[in-house]
């Protein structure tokens, strides 16, 4: 058995930066290279398999692939809309081992919206929204949001790709231009209530009854962890412009393993499959609100992955395993 990795490189796409700073929803090539050296370290034989071309040319020219290994799917597709779901429907199309969830699932994670109907159907909470698309009258329906301020997002991007500095506005006008602003660019359109309060996110390797890791970080930004205005945006990202810490740090024991367990039953909920990330909001009366579901977070040495390995000082190399694990344990299970 050999693991391959499917991925994209995030400099063979244009920058979503206006300023040229190379930030997109792809990782870094030296981020898949130094997960690949992690896997090869723990004893296995990893190496990098290609990107979604290539498992397209697989399935058109109906070439032989090897069914007893194992495909890390790392990567964000290609560019289109929904691209996160390129890589597991062709997966699923040439039969192979992959990792990560299924294509519906991925659909669902992706939607913001509907993500956050499905947590809301198990009474945990979720900031008010509406959708706007196309056939959406903007002027109508925004005209009935009597609370501000809002947060204006693309429905079904990550990496917060669509989110600037701007996103969250205080007036039906700034709202609307906005919500144009993003329309000519995206889709669908959420407009989402604004909770005050600390940026939390949940990382989830593992599977039902078998959990090799579940860790709750919390984010500074602007030197603070609780905001009334800002937001991680696209330039906060691209400039690594927040510091993570472990969860409990800041928070009593009884609330950050609340927040684990919110997050492995949402996980469950969703039929999600070796890892998630769940991303919050909590308030300064410790109200916990659901965000998004991301089907496949980064794992690499720069993002949450690399933080936790340095906490719990077990290196990257022992988050990658875990998440290996939780992969293998899965089909040989």
């Amino acid at each position: 058995m050999e693991i391959k990795v499917i991925s994209e490189f995030k400099e063979n796409f244009p920058p979503c930066m206006p300023n040229g700073i190379l930030h997109n929803d792809h990782p870094d090539k030296a981020n898949v290279m130094a997960f690949i050296d992690a896997v090869n370290s723990l004893g296995y034989q990893c190496s990098y398999f290609g990107g979604v071309d290539r498992l397209i040319q697989l399935y058109q020219e109906h070439l032989p692939t090897d069914h007893e290994n194992i495909y890390i799917n790392l990567g964000a597709g290609l560019s289109q809309p929904y691209m996160h779901l390129q890589a597991p429907i062709l997966c699923d199309l040439l039969g192979l081992n992959y990792s990560d969830s299924t294509p519906f699932t991925v659909a669902l994670m992706r939607n913001k919206h509907f993500s956050k109907d499905a947590v809301k159907s198990l009474k945990y909470k979720v900031p008010d929204g509406i959708l706007i698309d196309r056939y959406t009258n903007k002027q109508k329906v925004i005209s009935k949001i009597r609370q501000y301020p809002v947060i204006v997002k693309p429905n079904s991007e990550g990496s917060s790709v669509g989110i600037t500095d701007d996103s969250v506005v205080f007036s039906e006008n700034d709202l609307l231009a906005k919500v144009c602003e993003l329309s000519g660019q995206f889709e669908e359109i959420l407009v989402e209530q604004y909770i005050a309060g600390a940026d939390l996110t949940v990382l989830i390797f593992g599977n039902p009854t078998n959990y090799e890791m579940v860790e709750a970080l919390v984010y500074q930004t602007g030197g603070s962890l609780n905001q009334s205005r800002a937001i991680r945006s696209l330039s906060n990202k691209a400039s690594h412009g927040s510091n993570r810490f472990l969860m409990e740090y800041y928070y009593p024991d009884k609330i950050v393993q609340l927040v684990k367990n919110e997050s492995i039953h949402i996980f469950e909920h969703f039929g999600a499959r070796d890892s998630a990330r769940i991303d919050y909001r909590i308030t300064d009366k410790g109200d916990i609100y659901f965000l998004e579901i991301n089907a496949d977070p980064s794992i690499s040495p720069v993002a949450d992955a690399g933080a936790i390995g340095r906490y719990r000082n077990i290196g990257f190399g022992g988050v990658v395993s875990a998440y290996i694990q939780a992969v293998l344990k899965r089909y040989s299970g």
